[in-house]
């Protein structure tokens, strides 16, 4: 992916829902800003899901939830009904969410299935509805 095409960076997966990840330029040690995005694509709420990104703070509002790549046993499953819920309730109240983790792939796709499905979707229709926008998520 190229940090110079934001478009690869963020995708809408269903209106005002978004899946997106974090460009090396982005990150806290390289010290610049994520306010280019934030303003292009006019997110409200962010859902920062790995420690590294820069804070959104020109965003009317972000939640911060670090979760670690890779795989999640059961026992860490209820540690990702908070960020579920958080942008399911910032959708519902008409926002644009953006979900974002370092590579906008796993964690980022997780997180946004998990919110599919609070909006009725299957879990099988949630990956597809995903993958028609981001192929190499999940």
């Amino acid at each position: 992916m190229s940090d110079g095409q934001d478009y690869e960076w963020y995708s809408e997966i269903v209106p005002r829902l978004w899946q997106g990840g974090t460009p090396h330029g982005e990150m806290i040690d390289n010290s610049t800003d994520f306010a280019s995005a934030v303003l292009t694509h006019g997110f409200t709420a962010v859902v920062t899901l790995d420690a590294r990104s820069n804070p959104v703070s020109w965003a009317d509002s972000e939640l911060r939830y670090v979760i670690e790549d890779g795989p999640v046993n059961r026992a860490e499953l209820p540690r990702l009904i908070e960020p579920s819920d958080w942008a399911y309730e910032k959708r519902q109240k008409g926002e644009k969410v953006l979900i974002r983790c370092a590579a906008c792939a796993n964690r980022s796709g997780l997180i946004m299935a998990i919110v599919l499905m609070k909006h009725g979707m299957d879990p099988k229709k949630a990956v597809e509805t995903i993958r028609s926008k981001r192929s190499f998520a999940l």
